[in-house]
């Protein structure tokens, strides 16, 4: 399912990954990515080697990125 009517191009997202995630695999979050990005949303995209799991480094990826001027 692919909207054609939805415009994204306001919208700055965060999306990240595990490489090694059990539940979701890295092709699947590539195709989400793939999707989001046909909708013009700007995807600030991150992978990191854990699995399905927030590490310290990803939070700080994420504190840093809604610290950033444009959010």
């Amino acid at each position: 399912f692919e909207p054609k009517d939805i415009d994204l191009s306001h919208a700055d997202i965060f999306f990240s990954y595990g490489l090694n995630d059990h539940m979701i695999t890295s092709q699947q979050s590539s195709d989400a990515i793939l999707r989001l990005e046909n909708l013009k949303a700007h995807v600030d995209k991150h992978d990191y080697p854990g699995g399905h799991e927030i590490s310290e480094e990803e939070i700080d990826d994420v504190v840093s990125f809604l610290n950033s001027p444009t959010h």
